[in-house]
């Protein structure tokens, strides 16, 4: 019945508007790869070469640093035998055959993570190996990629072909629609398109421009077609689309291995707009950009500087400048890598143009992010294991018991343990406070004394119903005894007001001065630097102590900071982490932060770092002239 009533709602919704046949639009692609990139590939190192290799694992840290700083100062010539060096690498901290992460569900939504060897055993070389390609990298490409084609008359796949290989990046065509069927034959026209090109040792994007202006592209609505170059997003849609603008020749500036696109839209004030796209021979970019200005004049060379600060930056995705009709200008799921800033100058009284702008555009480039595994046994953990007289029994908040630290093991039980009986009591909730509470039966069933140890989440501000014996790290711990056969209770409860909670998150956070050992532990990253000071025992968890530091000209954001803790099997413990604000010192920014874990009966024995996505700019200067102010437009 219920079927018979749906399809007549839908023919009367045909008959009325006809939408209920319509089906939601889907992305339909078609693509073509005209070329793919070979791998890179590498030559055995010499005798020399691989010496520095070799002690970029030693364990001195100046010894590291002294073969990172000679390899570094060869440059681009010693890249293939690096490349050999990083693949051997990689081998080498591979099981065989290959760990499969495993995961393991705990209480509230939480994750249990094993990590396979290569992300907790020391790397030095092989991280040290990921920056100096990365320089490499970046060393051969500061400046824009030259390209010779001489091509009459000739398909444009071989013309792209070529084009491709001298740019050593992958190009594939694709036509797509979100409203009807894509079919092979949107694909003939590229494939039997010919087109003259003669060009001499011109930069990319005038190459680019070039081969994309020489071609007839067919104006079908039906299809949005594009060339992916590389991770650059080319719309074959004309010159006003968004993702073009490279084709519009006037205006546009090569600066190294960026071009640039300057546009000012009336106002008061004025908005001043630097678009900005890669080389795609650059890699390592990322999603933070940066606009500094240093002069901005008017046609009677008067400044339209503002006062205050000249400078417009954004930390990605999270806080891009938004084009409600475009949408966000850099998306790294489309691999478009373009970037866009802006900042606000004054009106000129009587004129339409800028005369010049100066300044410089910066984007966020690194190595590839890596987890760099940082032991602890440095600062013997066990030795300060809590100590008790009985035997200790470490349960979670759901009845899960801890299970000794092995490799062949999860490291909670799956199933709730027989001998915990849990009954929960309806949630209750008046105004902007609730009450969650949780009745536990315990009961010893073995022929000794046992202490139970519960661990339980708490919420922010919170009342405890039974008083436990330790709150840290937002969590709750109970320690209850039993003698042999006895059945003990547990209470575990909390009332929490949401408008306390609020309050108390808002309060700035203000860490405690822990003692720093005389043994520190060291992970360095193509110039931040993580350090661990010391790792202490906090009642029945452990608090670990450390600094983060980066160059003072790189702009550290909110999420830099991320940090695991595993056990001595490799299993993530469940931990709370606190950081300071970043302060200066000399030539550094230093930012402390304390661990703390947050399950007892677990010693952390290495602390994983996710290295940063940016580790520093690749700034290049502009200078712009005559740049027309546009009217704004009506946007509907």
């Amino acid at each position: 019945m219920i079927r018979v009533l749906a399809s007549r709602a839908c023919l009367i919704s045909f008959v009325l508007a006809a939408p209920c046949l319509i089906a939601q639009p889907i992305r339909q692609s078609k693509s073509l790869t005209i070329y793919t990139r070979p791998l890179p590939t590498g030559i055995e190192p010499s005798r020399r070469i691989a010496a520095l290799v070799h002690q970029l694992s030693d364990a001195s840290e100046t010894k590291r640093s002294s073969a990172f700083n000679s390899l570094a100062a060869m440059g681009s010539k010693v890249e293939p035998q690096l490349q050999w060096a990083l693949h051997r690498e990689e081998e080498a901290s591979q099981p065989n055959p290959p760990n499969t992460p495993q995961q393991m569900d705990m209480p509230r939504g939480a994750r249990a993570v094993r990590y396979p060897p290569s992300k907790t055993m020391p790397r030095t070389a092989y991280h040290a190996l990921n920056v100096l390609l990365k320089r490499c990298k970046e060393a051969d490409h500061a400046e824009a990629t030259v390209v010779t084609l001489h091509f009459s008359n000739a398909p444009l796949t071989e013309i792209l072909r070529e084009f491709g290989r001298q740019i050593n990046a992958d190009i594939t065509f694709t036509a797509q629609s979100f409203y009807k069927r894509v079919e092979e034959s949107s694909l003939d026209w590229f494939k039997s398109a010919h087109a003259t090109v003669q060009l001499n040792r011109v930069p990319y994007w005038n190459a680019l421009r070039t081969i994309i202006l020489s071609i007839q592209v067919p104006r079908n609505s039906d299809y949005e077609q594009f060339l992916m170059v590389g991770s650059n997003y080319i719309d074959l849609g004309g010159t006003n689309s968004a993702h073009s603008f490279f084709l519009a020749d006037s205006g546009t500036v090569m600066a190294g291995s960026l071009l640039l696109a300057p546009s000012v839209e009336a106002g008061s004030p004025l908005q001043f707009t630097v678009r900005a796209a890669a080389d795609p021979a650059l890699t390592g970019i990322t999603g933070i950009s940066r606009l500094q200005l240093n002069q901005v004049s008017d046609g009677h060379g008067r400044s339209l500087l503002r006062e205050g600060s000249h400078e417009s930056s954004s930390g990605g995705l999270e806080d891009k400048d938004r084009d409600p009709l475009i949408g966000y200008e850099y998306s790294p799921s489309a691999g478009f890598n373009a970037w866009r800033q802006h900042l606000e100058l004054d009106t000129p009284e009587d004129s339409h143009v800028l005369a010049a702008a100066r300044g410089s555009f910066s984007i966020g480039v690194g190595p590839p992010q890596q987890t760099i595994g940082v032991p602890l046994a440095v600062f013997q953990p066990s030795a300060i294991i809590p100590v008790s007289s009985e035997n200790e029994v470490y349960l979670t908040e759901d009845c899960r018991e801890l299970n000794s630290p092995s490799d062949d093991v999860l490291p909670y039980t799956k199933d709730k343990r027989p001998f915990c009986r849990l009954r929960y009591i309806p949630r209750k909730q008046n105004g902007d406070v609730f009450t969650e509470e949780t009745d536990m039966q315990l009961t010893n069933e073995q022929q000794t004394p046992v202490t139970f140890v519960v661990s339980k989440e708490l919420f922010g501000e919170k009342t405890v119903f039974t008083q436990p014996d330790q709150i840290t790290a937002n969590m709750a711990l109970y320690r209850v005894h039993a003698a042999p056969g006895e059945n003990v209770s547990l209470r575990l409860g909390v009332r929490v007001n949401y408008k306390e909670r609020a309050r108390a998150l808002s309060q700035p956070l203000s860490l405690p001065m822990l003692q720093t050992t005389t043994r520190k532990e060291t992970a360095e990253f193509d110039g931040w630097r993580l350090t661990v000071n010391s790792v202490g025992c906090n009642g029945m968890l452990y608090t670990i102590a450390g600094q983060l530091s980066a160059p003072v000209d790189t702009v550290p954001r909110f999420g830099w900071l991320y940090l695991n803790v595993a056990d001595e099997s490799r299993w993530s413990i469940e931990h709370s982490i606190e950081t300071s604000q970043f302060r200066r010192e000399n030539n550094r920014l230093v930012e402390d932060f304390i661990i703390t874990t947050r399950e007892p009966g677990r010693i952390p024995a290495t602390l994983l770092w996710d290295t940063p996505e940016m580790t520093h700019w690749l700034t290049v200067p502009f200078e712009f002239h005559n740049i027309p102010i546009q009217e704004v437009q009506a946007k509907h």
